[in-house]
């Protein structure tokens, strides 16, 4: 296969990722030298290039380095590093037996918010690995939710997984009005169910997701934050079975019957709207997180 082809898959590739993840991505663009496309999500656009040349296929992003959808995007579309030789200057080394945690739903309109916790061992990582286990957000729902089935079926005592469905997170998140402050509750509550089950370990978290104070004060001091902390195989497979089980709500009803999308997206928005239309707003407290600005925007 030549460059050019490459390109292209890596190309088709970017804007699969993308639509898994409920963002908008443009049609492909043909250059002499590479192939473009905008991402985007809500009013954040970036514009995706993808060149072929003499130094290969390189990956490039265009816009504001200064946002948050920036950074997801680099995160999103960075080449995938091998989950166990990970031997930047300064990179953190994993404990032989650890517990790696993750969620998923954080930034989507519809669904639940999912918290998931798996516990590793050097043998079980060599298995994970075998397996495809790598960060979910690279993999399409079918891959996800096969490699989850997987796991469930070796590794049926080394994890655990919380659903807060809308009806169960709505009226916590009025409460406590920070998704950071359920994170750590949620995470604090797998993770000591797992300690229930393998003893007390050392535990790695992205540092993003949560409220570190907070989770050392409900853990102890044997839990580490980590920048991309889905490059660590446990935490990998702990965002594969939270997206499983995130992607499987979506499989049974109310949410089968109204078609919900996933994300944020500007047609999530428009599908929120339409429901409103056909049901009105009552029903929002069954499928959505109502403090996100979607459901502001379709009052």
């Amino acid at each position: 296969m030549d460059l050019k082809n490459i390109a292209l898959k890596r190309t088709k590739e970017l804007i699969n990722i993308a639509e898994n993840q409920g963002l908008f991505s443009s049609d492909i663009n043909r250059k002499n030298y590479n192939f473009e496309f905008t991402v985007s999500r809500d009013s954040d656009c970036l514009k995706i290039l993808v060149y072929f040349g003499k130094k290969g296929v390189k990956t490039v992003i265009q816009g504001n380095k200064n946002t948050s959808f920036y950074d997801y995007i680099e995160e999103l579309f960075g080449e995938q590093k091998n989950l166990f030789n990970d031997n930047s200057p300064g990179a953190f080394t994993p404990p032989e037996e650890y517990i790696g945690s993750d969620e998923s739903g954080k930034g989507d309109f519809f669904g639940p918010l999912v918290t998931a916790a798996f516990f590793t061992t050097p043998e079980i990582s060599e298995q994970l690995l075998s397996m495809g286990v790598k960060d979910s957000k690279t993999l399409t729902d079918n891959s996800i939710n096969n490699i989850a089935y997987k796991i469930i079926s070796r590794f049926p005592s080394n994890y655990e997984v919380s659903i807060l469905t809308p009806k169960t997170y709505n009226p916590l998140y009025s409460k406590v009005k920070n998704i950071n402050t359920i994170l750590s509750s949620e995470h604090s509550k797998v993770i000591r169910k797992l300690f229930d089950k393998v003893g007390r370990k050392e535990v790695i978290i992205d540092q993003f997701s949560v409220r570190t104070e907070r989770m050392k004060e409900q853990l102890g001091e044997n839990i580490n934050f980590i920048t991309k902390a889905e490059k660590y195989p446990a935490v990998a497979a702990a965002s594969i079975l939270a997206r499983s089980n995130f992607n499987n709500w979506f499989d049974n009803e109310p949410a089968l019957s109204l078609e919900l999308p996933k994300g944020a997206s500007k047609q999530v928005e428009e599908h929120a709207a339409a429901i409103k239309r056909s049901l009105g707003l009552d029903i929002f407290g069954e499928i959505s997180k109502l403090h996100f600005s979607t459901f502001n925007k379709i009052q």
